[in-house]
């Protein structure tokens, strides 16, 4: 992999695990937007889709959950 593929999938995994812990802690749309931030990162990657689909299911935004998958 090359160094700023690295560099991406790391910052990626760093906004994923700060959005968890933001949710954790009822911050909801801190979380969200770290998601956000991942999924600009990697389009790709579906962890950073489903964890603000949760976000989006706390919040009772169905749509949007929905949406997002």
């Amino acid at each position: 992999m090359s160094s700023t593929k690295q560099l991406n999938q790391d910052l990626y995994d760093t906004y994923v695990k700060e959005g968890i812990k933001k949710a954790n802690k009822l911050a909801y749309r801190e979380a969200e937007n770290d998601f956000l931030e991942a999924i600009a990162l990697d389009k790709k990657n579906q962890t950073a889709y489903i964890n603000l689909s949760n976000i989006y299911l706390i919040q009772r935004k169905i749509n949007n959950s929905v949406k997002i998958l």
